[in-house]
């Protein structure tokens, strides 16, 4: 599959509740030359989404009072969300998770305390050549 080309920045979405940790990816991202939109739940993160139609998500899996598979399955059944790269940004080791990767066609599955900044910015990087 071809690379979608946009003009301009990718622009990317993430959806963190812990503000230090959504302020730090927010800052890696610019700096990196991405355009960057945030949201605090995934509720707002949909909305965003629906909005903005990011090149990518990063997403915490547990943000909000929507966990993050309803999430990926209203993202998945949006046009515009069938082939977002969403990489799922979490401190929970779960097979769940792991499930997840496969049913919503997750990207990447990453753990916050075990994975730097610029690798983050790698694997988003990664994400959208990818797609």
């Amino acid at each position: 599959m071809q690379p979608i080309v946009k003009p301009g920045k990718p622009y990317i979405l993430v959806i963190e509740d812990n503000e230090d940790m959504r302020e730090a990816l927010e800052t890696a991202l610019t700096e990196a030359e991405f355009d960057v939109v945030t949201a605090d739940t995934t509720e707002r993160g949909l909305e965003r989404f629906t909005d903005k139609q990011p090149d990518a998500i990063l997403l915490d899996i547990i943000t909000g009072s929507m966990h993050g598979s309803l999430f990926l399955r209203r993202l998945r059944e949006l046009p515009a969300g069938k082939d977002c790269p969403v990489i799922v940004l979490t401190n929970l080791e779960d097979d769940h998770i792991k499930q997840m990767m496969h049913e919503y066609d997750i990207f990447a599955y990453l753990i916050k305390a075990n994975t730097p900044l610029n690798d983050i910015v790698e694997t988003v990087r990664g994400s959208l050549v990818m797609h």
